[in-house]
């Protein structure tokens, strides 16, 4: 079921590092606070810049990398892009690193009333910032999703694709979306009050469609095509304005598993990822767009420095057990796959190491 052990086309993963980044910061990976007044500690950049600096340290020259997360795990790739681009690709030149991302059932929509009521308490600040991002101008504004992806796009090499995976009648990323657009009080801390999995299933089966309709049907459920037509417009957009995002919709209500499992059983998919791993693009390969952003905003040089807010809850020493990890990846193979993995609901992660 893993990526892990896939050819796709002539790229094959058993032959790349797998690093996975595992969640329970009920931040989409972007917390920065600590304190908070239902003791949840919101520290999800914390995770990621720790995981960064290890890989940074013992994977100096990478040949690839692959990023991919699933439902929140794939939320937070573009950022996670910016950062690791900007890092290995700072000097520019012929030996800058090739970077292909495939988020899978990004819980991508932000509802104002989310915005205003929930969304500052994880303090996000600290890892947009490093991104060169002004968050002051889309704090309560619900195209934030899509100024991101924007910003990260016009800082992007445009051999690297990043690209958006998702069904048009996704029920548990609808689930979401009604909850940041309603609100239900006590979910977001430790006292909520869907206290089990099964509470959870059963709250997302009223808004989850039994099966897939057509978009336009007069039966369908308005919030699901309130959702998917703002999903559907901001793939376009961004489609239109960037020559290398692209995006691949799957009828009916689905949503991601683990390491692209959901979508490699969808007929197109793995042809249409192979295309999208080809590791051979140059500048030359990319058509000109026929429209381009004016602004290109450079890149930023501090993303090698974790962030200064709760930075002692990161080991920033390289331990010998990592030197020897890198020796032996060494060994292996010095291209790099990076799985951003997290379930949303009460499931179970299992985790290996090796």
């Amino acid at each position: 079921m893993l990526l892990c052990n896939k050819k796709v086309g002539e790229t094959d993963f058993s032959e790349y590092t797998s690093v996975f980044i595992p969640y329970c910061t009920q931040d989409i990976h972007f917390g920065d606070n600590k304190e908070t007044s239902y003791g949840v500690q919101h520290v999800g950049a914390h995770n990621i810049f720790g995981t960064l600096q290890w890989i940074f340290e013992n994977f100096p020259n990478p040949e690839s990398i692959f990023i991919t997360g699933c439902s929140a795990g794939a939320t937070p790739l573009p950022v996670l892009y910016d950062l690791i681009n900007t890092h290995y690709n700072k000097d520019g030149g012929d030996n800058s690193v090739n970077i292909d991302v495939v988020a899978d059932s990004s819980v991508f929509l932000t509802p104002i009333s989310f915005m205003k009521n929930y969304l500052s308490t994880w303090n996000i600040d600290t890892i947009l910032d490093k991104i060169d991002f002004d968050f002051e101008e889309y704090r309560f504004n619900e195209s934030f999703p899509s100024a991101v992806l924007d910003h990260v796009l016009e800082r992007s090499k445009k051999t690297d694709d990043i690209a958006y995976v998702s069904h048009d009648a996704d029920g548990i990323s609808l689930y979401y979306y009604k909850i940041m657009s309603e609100g239900i009080n006590g979910l977001f801390g430790r006292d909520r009050g869907l206290s089990s999995a099964e509470q959870d299933m059963y709250k997302m089966s009223k808004v989850r469609p039994s099966s897939h309709r057509k978009m336009n049907d007069e039966e369908s459920d308005p919030v699901l095509i309130k959702w998917w037509q703002q999903m559907n417009n901001s793939m376009n957009l961004a489609e239109s304005t960037h020559i290398n995002f692209d995006s691949f919709v799957m009828e009916g209500d689905g949503h991601c598993s683990f390491g692209l499992n959901v979508p490699l059983e969808y007929e197109g998919f793995k042809d249409w990822l192979a295309n999208l791993l080809d590791e051979d693009k140059t500048e030359a390969d990319i058509p000109t767009a026929q429209s381009t952003p004016t602004d290109t905003i450079s890149a930023s040089s501090n993303t090698d420095t974790l962030p200064t807010t709760n930075a002692s809850m990161v080991d920033t020493t390289p331990s010998s057990e990592a030197n020897d990890m890198s020796a032996a990846a060494g060994q292996v193979s010095s291209s790099v796959c990076i799985l951003v993995m997290c379930f949303l609901l009460s499931w179970k992660l299992l985790i290996s190491h090796k």
